[in-house]
């Protein structure tokens, strides 16, 4: 299975410039665009602030790749329909497991891969080892 880690990208600002009900309303709204856009996730859930998890069961390097592109497009495309709510992008970290499970090594793979995406410019998705 892999671990997919997303970041809103830039969400203090989005807290300074639009107050906390906005970035509230941000964080409902991806929260909502990831469980519809997830289908295969066996759970999405909010890791913590700003940042969500995703399990995806039996999922190739290849799809989970193509699930964590397609919701980072879906996230960017909030913003354009939505008037009340500032342009919102994800940063995505995506990680596998390796047998034996090490829960703790999966999820410091899925944070290195994610801090390389904002690294490397944001709204992006990186593999651990790739």
């Amino acid at each position: 299975f892999a671990l997919l880690l997303g970041d809103v990208d830039h969400f203090k600002q989005i807290n300074d410039a639009h107050g906390h009900v906005t970035g509230d309303e941000v964080l409902r709204r991806v929260a909502q665009t990831l469980e519809a856009n997830a289908p295969d996730a066996e759970n999405t859930f909010r890791y913590g602030g700003e940042e969500f998890a995703l399990i995806l069961p039996d999922s190739s390097p290849e799809a989970a790749q193509q699930t964590a592109e397609r919701l980072r497009r879906a996230i960017g495309e909030l913003s354009p329909s939505d008037a009340a709510l500032p342009d919102v992008t994800m940063s995505f970290g995506l990680a596998f497991c390796d047998a034996p499970l090490d829960p703790d090594a999966l999820v410091r793979a899925a944070d290195a891969a994610l801090y390389e995406a904002k690294a490397q410019g944001r709204n992006r998705v990186v593999m651990s080892g790739a």
